[in-house]
């Protein structure tokens, strides 16, 4: 099966859900393995297995937008980014 290792920051934002969002600054907190096929469940199991999410949280909770490279973390109601995820390796495992 394949799998990437992506690199998780998390983000310091400005703004409100009418103006936008727009990230103000970025801080490394860890990495994470997922499917190359993942679901927004697979991505907060992943982060929850890391840390860095409390155990109430589910794919329901998230909404992602981005590319196979870079993805941000939204939060599924509030739509403000928790999150950016970037590709740094993919194995075949």
């Amino acid at each position: 099966m394949n799998k990437q290792i992506w690199q998780v920051w998390s983000l310091d934002v400005w703004g409100n859900g009418d103006e936008g969002y727009e990230v103000n600054d970025r801080r490394r907190v860890g990495k994470i393995e997922l499917p190359i096929d993942f679901t927004n469940h697979d991505i907060a199991t992943a982060l929850l297995h890391v840390g860095l999410v409390s155990p109430h949280v589910t794919g329901n909770d998230i909404d992602t937008d981005g590319d196979d490279t870079i993805i941000f973390v939204n939060h599924a109601i509030l739509n403000y980014p928790i999150f950016q995820l970037e590709v740094i390796e993919e194995n075949e495992i």
